[in-house]
């Protein structure tokens, strides 16, 4: 009779076969392009980063618009009427005053304009007040 034979390891320790060996070589493409268009994690860390300075950037930008607006028509407001007044006496200046208040005036439209965040629009918060303002918000609506 014929002795059976031990079974074999595999693959053989000597061997040395890698994972790429086993693939062929439109699959190492596939994975190479995958590899490369997916960010790493320090990558996705560091554009979130990014994301949160801009977000933070667009947010004093927004406040400052939001204290200029209504400051600025103010100011117009009574620099038009000292122009109104200095036109009604008959002083030439009054003509510098009005045209003063249209720059005014429209610099501040241009702010209402370009008031809109868009860091916030998608979600993006770049403070910590915020955060636990909108962190404080959902218990109560858990509650409900």
């Amino acid at each position: 009779l014929k002795q059976a034979k031990e079974p074999r390891e595999w693959p053989p320790r000597d061997a040395k076969i890698s994972f790429a060996d086993c693939l062929s070589a439109v699959e190492i493409s596939n994975i190479k392009a995958i590899m490369q268009t997916q960010p790493t994690d320090l990558e996705a860390k560091k554009q979130r980063l990014k994301e949160l300075e801009a977000a933070e950037k667009a947010e004093v930008w927004q406040s400052i618009k939001a204290l200029y607006i209504p400051f600025s028509l103010f100011i117009a407001t009574c620099i038009f009427s000292a122009g109104g007044f200095l036109v009604w006496h008959g002083e030439p200046a009054g003509w510098g005053f009005i045209a003063l208040t249209g720059i005014i005036a429209i610099s501040a439209f241009i702010a209402l304009f370009g008031f809109q965040n868009k860091y916030r629009a998608k979600g993006i918060v770049g403070t910590q007040d915020t955060e636990m303002v909108r962190g404080a918000e959902s218990p109560a609506q858990n509650d409900q």
